[in-house]
């Protein structure tokens, strides 16, 4: 519970950085911790027909970003994906990797071969 309120002290400051046009401010932050704050929430929201599939959490590499727009993006992102599997059910599947500096991801590489077929 605890941590839930520094979260909503944390968008209430972000919403109000916002409408004042403020940079949020920034710090290192291990996106699988992240990852695994949000997959706690979207557990609690799931209807019975979605299922929450993580995978490969270990990735150490820090990213440079604000902590609760990236908590609210992560879950933007996921509920737009559950809201749009009700009545049918499916599976949201998240996973990290850590990606030296120029490397080409794999979810792009899948979309080159796809664009080249």
């Amino acid at each position: 519970i605890v941590s839930a309120c520094h979260r909503a002290a944390d968008m209430v400051r972000q919403l109000l950085a916002f409408l004042r046009a403020q940079d949020a401010p920034r710090e290192r932050i291990h996106i699988c911790d992240t990852v695994n704050e949000v997959a706690v929430l979207l557990r609690v929201r799931l209807e019975g027909t979605t299922r929450l599939s993580t995978h490969d959490l270990s990735a150490r590499a820090t990213v440079l970003a604000n902590a609760s727009q990236l908590t609210q993006v992560l879950l933007n992102v996921a509920i737009n994906a559950c809201d749009a599997m009700v009545g049918r059910g499916g599976t949201l599947s998240i996973s990290t990797r850590d990606v030296a500096v120029g490397e080409t991801p794999p979810f792009e590489k899948g979309l080159r071969d796809a664009e080249d077929g």
